[in-house]
């Protein structure tokens, strides 16, 4: 059986958790490989990780907070662009950015789309406007400074709660580790169950089944031969591949023939070369 894919993140722990237990629900239960008690025990892991999962994941992805975010680099980044366009247009003296620390009406501007930019920017631009407007400069509108600061005091709010959400988790860590634990023992469990309850079938036939409740393996080189195509995976098996018979690849080498001389009929050769004329005379016996 090739070897298992275990979930490595808590994502894929749910995913895999909540899968196993849709397909046992889905499965009448006279029919089902696990008790009642193993399936209630799922179930009850389950119901604890989701928790800690799903409210994990909604501080990754707060929509509110999200929402905030956005609208208040956005007031900010537009607040130093309407600026910069006033200087372009010869309305403001360019020296008027420096408040800000920008340097030119063409300086590329911070993107203000992370909570550090948002909250280290926000008191530099308000008091550099203050400064601004202290020594005679104009007020700005559409958007106003005013309601820059509205989106920028809302946005430290939510901000706030988050932190507050977050450091929950970390002080959890050790239980939200143990309960990561327990999760992961639990696939573990109910795939040895899984194998045990179909170990007359072929490996191939089990794999399916085991993909129907999110567990997967992870194949060799030539069982993804053979999946992709049966000719390719005679490369992994030399002993497999038949030879033709009209071939003689196989067949032992014969000796060549050995080409006999004519023996030696001049007198004087014979006279010089006796010991190699018994020679030839002897292998011609043969």
């Amino acid at each position: 059986m090739p070897r298992r894919n275990l979930p490595n993140t808590d994502k894929s722990r749910y995913q895999t958790l909540k899968q196993c237990l849709d397909q046992l629900t889905d499965t009448n239960p006279n029919e089902r490989f696990v008790s009642q008690d193993q399936f209630e025990s799922l179930q009850s892991v389950l119901s604890r990780f989701e928790q800690i999962f799903l409210a994990r994941e909604k501080l990754k992805a707060d929509p509110e907070y999200l929402a905030v975010q956005e609208k208040a680099g956005m007031f900010l980044r537009h607040y130093l662009l309407v600026m910069q366009m006033a200087v372009m247009r010869g309305e403001m003296p360019e020296k008027n950015l420096s408040y800000y620390g920008i340097k030119s009406a063409n300086a590329a501007l911070p993107a203000m789309n992370t909570a550090k930019q948002i909250l280290e920017w926000g008191p530099k631009v308000f008091d550099a406007d203050a400064q601004r407007i202290a020594n005679g400069g104009k007020y700005i509108t559409n958007p106003s400074i005013a309601v820059v600061k509205v989106w920028f005091e809302k946005f430290k709010d939510v901000h706030q709660n988050h932190k507050v959400q977050i450091e929950k988790f970390r002080n959890n860590k050790e239980f939200i580790s143990k309960l990561r634990t327990e999760a992961t023992q639990k696939i573990v469990e109910f795939w040895n169950l899984l194998e045990y309850e179909y170990q007359h079938l072929e490996s191939e036939e089990v794999r399916e089944i085991a993909g129907t409740y999110g567990l997967t393996y992870s194949l060799s080189s030539s069982e993804i031969a053979k999946e992709n195509s049966p000719k390719t995976a005679r490369l992994f098996n030399p002993e497999e591949i038949p030879v033709e018979k009209s071939t003689n690849i196989l067949q032992p080498e014969r000796p060549k023939k050995i080409k006999r001389r004519k023996s030696i009929s001049n007198p004087d050769l014979q006279a010089s070369f006796a010991f190699l004329l018994e020679e030839i005379n002897a292998n011609e016996q043969e």
